[in-house]
């Protein structure tokens, strides 16, 4: 019998996938998308990608180490919503609605991401950004807000975050940013 695509997944354990499972596009000498979420490949690439590497008949072991996640919102809907929202593809290891909570989450969990909200209790505005990039300098931020300003995008991002999305967008918006943002870090 044909042997079908294995996949390590978050606790590395193989997973059977369809054998349509495509490498979209290359990000590194090892890191590729795959059905959009970056995979590292676990075996050795001489000269690129192996030869039948879509082939179903193949079996190629690969990593996929889902995001790690903490959300940052002082609205509970709208924290329970976005988790709702990226359970499939990420891994919420935390839900804070404060900036003291952040700090104290971002320090603990280390997370890659942090979804955060522009206008939250006890953060001291884009100085919160410095902080969090100093206190984890791999963790990227996700600024989601009602506010659909370009002036507060360009802000927000030359003080250091990694991308910006407006609430009425996020169910279209936030997944990809996400993607985005890790294929740029991979």
């Amino acid at each position: 019998a044909p042997a079908s695509t294995a996949v390590a997944v978050a606790m590395r354990a193989p997973v059977r996938m369809p054998p349509d499972l495509v490498l979209n596009q290359r990000i590194s000498e090892s890191i590729f998308l795959v059905q959009g979420m970056p995979i590292a490949l676990t075996l050795p690439l001489a000269a690129g990608l192996p030869a039948g590497i879509n082939d179903p008949k193949r079996t190629f072991v690969i990593e996929s180490r889902r995001p790690r996640v903490l959300l940052a919102d002082d609205n509970a809907g709208i924290l329970l919503a976005f988790d709702r929202l990226l359970r499939s593809s990420c891994d919420v290891v935390g839900r804070v609605s404060d900036g003291d909570a952040l700090i104290d989450a971002i320090t603990t969990l280390q997370p890659d991401i942090v979804i955060l909200d522009l206008f939250m209790p006890e953060i001291e505005g884009l100085e919160t950004y410095s902080r969090i990039l100093q206190l984890a300098p791999q963790t990227k931020i996700v600024v989601v807000t009602a506010a659909d300003d370009e002036s507060i995008e360009e802000q927000v991002l030359s003080a250091g975050a990694s991308a910006f999305v407006t609430k009425p967008r996020v169910v279209d918006d936030l997944l990809p940013a996400i993607q985005r943002v890790l294929a740029k870090s991979a």
